[in-house]
């Protein structure tokens, strides 16, 4: 069993808590229905804020109790951020760093229990990171969600920040750091991405899009995974008949600009387990860009994805040697 050593690095804070096996949640859901459909019309994009810089979050003090996953928390311009830290039984060094971001109203335990993505990844020995957003919910974009998106909250700021700390604290690998988000969650992702592309070597989002300008300042590889039966974040873009507030650019879009984004060839189709995905690769610096497609699929995560994603990112870090 893996203990991890307690020092001061980069404002990070890592309290051990033991696990606990939990009942399987709900998935996460971007807002309350409305009372009737509202039209698919995708919002205009609005110029994105440069990324702000992580110096802005302070070191505190550091505390570990038993072994097992776990807690940390992060003080910063946001008030107090926290997070869940599962780590393999044997941590190498220069071992991966995965961020996983829950969905609206989800919580990182909701989403740790619901995907199943923290245990699959710490199984192929990946340091797996797992933040909690401001009252559930991230800084996506100009329509998600609230409050987060509202207050203007610092997320991507954060997501740095956090990451900073624990490369430093526990040797990891900076070619091999990811972000996955899952609906609210693969908002900010993408918008990461755009904002921040250095601070992860590839993205993934399932069931987000992206509703803000996006110019990021080097590559960065990106996989797109949506369902085709999505009413909450639709497929096909635009405002979905379950949530009126979270809207944007539909997958096939999303797909076609970052591969404008990353330089990359056309696409060609592969064998997948989300049923259609399309891989375009090299792209600008040896990054990919792929669109996983999954068939009467709604606003879930698929039983295959851990698989799918974490497969995708591992043969991503590979093109790259």
């Amino acid at each position: 069993m893996t203990r991890l050593r307690v020092r001061l690095v980069a404002g990070v804070v890592l309290v051990a808590t033991a696990c606990a096996p939990g009942t399987r949640a709900t998935p996460a859901t971007p807002g309350p229905p409305p009372t009737t459909a509202v039209p698919a019309v995708p919002p205009r994009p609005t110029p994105s804020p440069p990324a702000p810089s992580p110096v802005a979050y302070g070191p505190v003090a550091t505390e570990a109790t038993d072994a097992g996953a776990w807690r940390g928390s992060i003080e910063g311009p946001d008030g107090t951020r926290t997070f869940s830290l599962h780590l393999p039984d044997r941590l190498v060094p220069d071992a991966p760093l995965l961020v996983a971001l829950h969905g609206f109203t989800q919580g990182s335990a909701g989403f740790e229990t619901y995907t199943g993505l923290a245990a699959a990844a710490t199984a192929r020995g990946i340091a797996t990171v797992v933040p909690d957003g401001i009252e559930d919910s991230w800084n996506g974009g100009s329509s998600c969600c609230p409050p987060a998106s509202r207050r203007g909250i610092d997320d991507v700021g954060f997501l740095r920040a956090l990451t900073r700390g624990l490369h430093a604290e526990l040797d990891l690998d900076p070619e091999r750091t990811w972000l996955v988000g899952f609906s609210n969650g693969g908002f900010l992702a993408l918008r990461t991405a755009c904002e921040a592309p250095g601070a992860f070597s590839a993205v993934v989002s399932h069931a987000g899009t992206m509703d803000l300008a996006c110019e990021p300042q080097e590559p960065v590889s990106v996989l797109l995974s949506h369902g085709d039966r999505d009413a909450l974040i639709p497929f096909e873009g635009g405002r979905g008949p379950v949530s009126p507030q979270a809207a944007g650019r539909g997958a096939r879009d999303v797909f076609a600009a970052w591969r404008t984004l990353g330089g990359c060839p056309e696409p060609t189709p592969r064998d997948s387990l989300a049923g259609e995905e399309l891989l375009a690769a090299p792209c600008d610096g040896g990054t990919a860009v792929g669109l996983a497609v999954w068939a009467g699929v709604g606003h879930v995560w698929p039983a295959n994805l851990n698989q799918l994603l974490l497969d995708w990112l591992d043969e991503d870090a590979a093109r790259r040697r």
